[in-house]
């Protein structure tokens, strides 16, 4: 879990300012066993994956 600061942030819908507590929130962090399949993928080995499709441990990191 990690603390979020309160801050202040804005309405989408009419734009005022609105006051955002403080809060704590889940946060995902990757096994060595996920960040290994990872590897295999971004290198070609177990599945195929569609052309085009790029895979990146960045989005997990």
């Amino acid at each position: 879990m990690r603390n979020r600061r309160s801050r202040s942030g804005r309405n989408p819908r009419n734009g005022t300012l609105v006051f955002i507590e403080e809060k704590w929130a889940t946060f995902f962090r990757r096994g060595n066993e996920m960040q290994q399949h990872l590897d295999r993928l971004e290198r070609g080995i177990g599945r195929k994956r569609p052309c085009g499709m790029v895979l990146s441990s960045a989005r997990f990191g």
